[in-house]
């Protein structure tokens, strides 16, 4: 090694801080300080026992109750729907009509709908082509906003052509829509007690807590269940049926699962905050 870079260590040396006493004791971290890292943690495992108490009282009581109660339910959410729709459409054309279900009835709203001009099935084709050309046709990478504007608009597109070729082979009508809306409204508030206690079991949650995340989620369910079928055979009637394949399939049931996702995503983000630091609930791979 030449002198030159000897010295050079040298120097480097003198620079370095001294210390009158050991220097591992100035690095010494705080034992109570340190956490393990979250890749060694995991959560406790419950007994089967337990398992079958939570999916007995969160899925079976709840469903149960819902089974038992939905034909009240969706009177309810009929008679409020008409009071609405009757500020814009005559009363004498909203009726409230039973339909068979499971055991008992449901209640839907039965009105007249329209079918759509030749001229507006043209015109809302050749805008959906437009539309889908701009969206496909970019160079840039695929937003998740094109891919939702291009499922939009297929559907949209052949509605439009099928009104342009068969309008007189359309089978539904607004009764139809409205039967299939609120029976699958239902099958929805039966799955969502499922999914939720499914999905929050190997979390440390309170029962309580996971009990009302679910009584929560149902309540927003079926509000928001009432607004949009307002909205849906407001559309329909002032509209036409062109529409009717692209709110049952893309803002009917799919919009369900967005707030069944937030309503679980809300609880495991307060979940982690509050047990983020507890070491007492977690288990340690070793």
């Amino acid at each position: 090694m030449s002198a030159r870079k000897i010295r050079k260590g040298k120097d480097l040396l003198k620079m370095a801080p001294q210390f009158d006493q050991d220097p591992s004791e100035y690095f010494t971290p705080e034992k109570s300080n340190i956490y393990f890292h979250r890749s060694y943690r995991k959560l406790e495992q419950h007994s089967m026992f337990y398992i079958l108490l939570i999916f007995f009282l969160l899925i079976g009581v709840v469903d149960f109750l819902i089974i038992l109660f939905f034909s009240p339910i969706t009177h309810t959410l009929c008679s409020i729907s008409k009071k609405v729709l009757s500020t814009s459409i005559p009363s004498s054309l909203i009726e409230i009509v039973p339909k068979g279900f499971v055991y008992n009835d449901v209640y839907i709203l039965s009105l007249p709908g329209r079918y759509p001009s030749l001229t507006v099935s043209i015109i809302t084709a050749i805008i959906s082509l437009i539309i889908l050309y701009l969206a496909i046709a970019k160079k840039r990478a695929i937003e998740p906003k094109q891919v939702w504007f291009v499922f939009i608009f297929f559907i949209v597109l052949v509605s439009s052509l099928f009104f342009i070729f068969f309008s007189a082979y359309f089978p539904y009508d607004l009764e139809f829509f409205s039967e299939m809306y609120i029976k699958t409204e239902i099958g929805i508030w039966i799955a969502i007690p499922i999914i939720m206690t499914i999905a929050l079991l190997p979390f440390p949650i309170p029962f309580l807590r996971k009990f009302l995340v679910i009584i929560l989620t149902l309540i927003y369910s079926v509000i928001f269940a009432c607004v949009r079928y307002i909205v849906f055979l407001y559309l329909l009637r002032v509209l036409s049926y062109l529409f009717m394949a692209l709110m049952f399939f893309m803002l009917g049931p799919f919009l369900d699962f967005i707030y069944i996702v937030g309503s679980y995503s809300l609880c495991l983000t307060s979940t982690a905050i509050r047990t983020n630091k507890d070491l007492t609930i977690w288990n340690w791979l070793r």
